[in-house]
């Protein structure tokens, strides 16, 4: 067993994410390997309480609840010893800055936001004593609605659970040997790009949408930092979404589509969010029409890259990977 303050920084690490995704089963076997104490929340709130979580939620109320997992979350955080923490679904809000939990010093913390399909979730774990999805299973999607953006902008790392212990244990160990802190990227996908596989394939090639997301999932995966994918035909909607990304992403993957050649205001929404964007085609816009040839929006970018089919998607986020350091 490798002993734990020699080749590792960080004191805690801190594992959030959807109820059933594994993460005390992933916490217990990651303390053990390091050698420190593996703390779970809810279960110190039960020991404490002298009674299960569905029982505090029946008896005192969920705000009851969320305010003994606060101060739970801040006295685990302070704990002296080296220490893998597993905390509940959502406990992660007590993470971000203002929190009690979240105005402690991060330097020597490391949190992993851990995710599972909702659907292998709910085909294998017991939501049983899980108080806000025990009658009714189903809102597990709801959940995650709700919670993914708010994982993917307190985490410093996104390891997916594919099942195998073994593994993840080791996506994570290496991210905290290496002192990796996630880069989280945003890919915008402008109008049009839904219709891949059956538009114009003889340019846009045969692969449909579904399959570039699942390319760019892949490829962010294999190098162990945060993707999340959207797309829009709507003008408004890609400039919201610029808008939206400067507190939780560190750089921005854009396709604007057709909007790359006169949408002055997804230029001037690039100009004003203080985080790097790379623009990608998958064409070659300099072989194509005239108009093609124009783009007012990747001056307000750092680059721009073209022509190279889905692997314009994997250059822009193989920049990103190594301007944050990663190397997963």
């Amino acid at each position: 067993m490798m002993t734990n303050r020699k080749t590792v920084n960080r004191k805690k690490v801190v594992l959030i994410g959807l109820p059933g995704c594994g993460k005390s089963t992933v916490a217990k076997v990651l303390a053990d390997r390091l050698g420190w104490l593996w703390l779970d929340s809810d279960r110190e709130i039960e020991m404490s309480q002298g009674m299960g979580i569905s029982e505090i939620f029946e008896r005192f109320g969920e705000g009851f609840f969320r305010d003994l997992e606060a101060r739970c979350v801040a006295d685990l955080l302070c704990e002296d010893e080296c220490a893998v923490i597993s905390l509940g679904g959502g406990a992660a809000r007590h993470l971000l800055k203002g929190t009690n939990a979240g105005q402690e010093a991060t330097g020597d913390r490391l949190i992993v936001y851990l995710s599972r399909h909702v659907e292998e979730i709910l085909r294998t774990a017991d939501l049983s004593d899980r108080p806000l999805l025990r009658d009714n299973p189903e809102r597990l999607q709801e959940l995650f609605q709700e919670r993914h953006p708010l994982y993917m902008q307190v985490c410093n790392v996104h390891v997916c659970n594919d099942g195998n212990v073994d593994e993840v244990v080791e996506r994570v160990y290496q991210a905290i040997e290496q002192g990796v802190f996630c880069v989280k990227v945003l890919v915008i996908n402008g109008p049009n790009l839904n219709l891949l596989g059956s538009r114009e394939p003889g340019i846009y090639g045969a692969n449909s949408y579904e399959a570039l997301v699942n390319h760019i999932g892949d490829y962010a995966r294999d190098h162990g930092f945060c993707v999340d994918v959207v797309q829009s035909n709507c003008e408004g909607e890609i400039v919201d979404a610029i808008q939206n990304c400067r507190d939780t992403y560190d750089g921005v993957v854009i396709n604007p589509g057709a909007y790359t050649h006169y949408s002055y205001a997804i230029y001037d929404a690039l100009r004003a969010t203080d985080v790097p964007a790379v623009e990608v085609h998958l064409s070659n816009i300099s072989d194509r029409e005239a108009f093609r040839k124009i783009s007012v929006t990747a001056p307000a970018c750092v680059g721009q890259i073209s022509g190279l089919g889905f692997y314009s998607y994997s250059a822009a986020l193989g920049y990103f990977r190594d301007k944050g350091g990663l190397n997963l």
